[in-house]
């Protein structure tokens, strides 16, 4: 597999890293290039410091802060899901060229001629239209732009396989539910890309998550950013990332329990303290992140209901 380069979303580190320090930053860097490398980093206080070229007592202080941004036993998902996206396309490429340099071999081989090339095309084109799928067929990696033809071609075969109206009607249904999804996102301020959202959105649904409980996630997390005061801010994640990192599970409330009022608490308080203490523990990196945002603004901070028996 092909690490020549990391992809950087620039937009998504910026907003996931502005409380951290210049030193913090470059830390942070060095140990996210060594994972990308290596796909792991060693749970050793004493190798992490050599990676990020600190002194071991300054690693130590630094550590909770980095550490953030990781899961239990140094995983980084956002990576993972890169370096698998990578993987996939060192391995379409391969196919692609062994395909070519076989297609090359066949033609120069005697006795080759058009008749033959006409004839294995047509029997290639049976054979898609038989619902065979050809080993040489490459699959489609998940978030590029053939993911809509995708879909698309899922939904179609399957309403040509089923009965009943449902399979007739899928693309169209799922169009009109993400453009519900599209209606109740909380507004943000800064870049909105609805284009890598829908084609999220529409993934889930093939994948078979239900459109309805991300609809009521978005609901959810649409009030919550208007009790704190937070619509219209940055402080309203793009919609594909709030796709991407599922929270449409947050919060989710149990069957037949009646809203709870939303608890907040307040900077520098020992209710504040205790949270985030709590969330280090368990090391919820989002929320952590989301209490930074907050205690830049110095803005109450909604406490999540899984958290409010830490400061009762």
């Amino acid at each position: 597999m092909s690490l020549y380069y990391m992809p950087l979303y620039i937009g998504d580190y910026l907003r996931d890293t502005r409380h951290l320090t210049t030193e913090q930053h470059g830390a942070y860097f060095q140990l996210i290039m060594e994972y990308w490398l290596k796909g792991r980093l060693p749970d050793d206080d004493a190798m992490l410091a050599r990676i990020v070229g600190l002194s071991l007592g300054k690693w130590r202080t630094m550590r909770p802060v980095i550490q953030a941004f990781f899961h239990a036993g140094w995983q980084h998902a956002r990576i993972d899901h890169e370096r698998e996206k990578a993987a996939g396309r060192s391995e379409k490429a391969r196919k692609a060229a062994n395909g070519r340099h076989h297609g090359k071999d066949a033609r120069s081989m005697p006795g080759a001629s058009p008749e033959h090339d006409t004839s294995t095309a047509q029997a290639m084109h049976g054979a898609c239209h038989s619902g065979s799928k050809s080993e040489s067929e490459p699959e489609v990696e998940s978030g590029t732009q053939e993911d809509e033809k995708t879909l698309s071609s899922t939904l179609k075969s399957s309403s040509r396989t089923t009965s009943g109206r449902s399979g007739a009607g899928a693309p169209r249904l799922v169009d009109e539910q993400f453009e519900r999804f599209k209606q109740a996102y909380p507004k943000r301020k800064g870049p909105q890309p609805w284009k890598p959202a829908e084609r999220k959105f529409k993934n889930l649904c093939r994948d078979g998550i239900d459109p309805e409980a991300i609809i009521a996630g978005v609901q959810r997390y649409a009030a919550e950013r208007r009790q704190a005061g937070k619509i219209g801010t940055e402080f309203v994640a793009q919609a594909k990332t709030w796709l991407n990192e599922e929270r449409w599970k947050d919060d989710q409330p149990a069957v037949g329990a009646k809203p709870a009022t939303i608890r907040t608490v307040e900077f520098g308080t020992a209710d504040w303290d205790r949270l985030r203490a709590r969330m280090v523990d368990t090391n919820d990196t989002r929320r952590l992140r989301d209490m930074n945002d907050f205690a830049e603004k110095r803005a109450p901070y909604p406490v999540p209901a899984e958290y409010l028996p830490t400061i009762h």
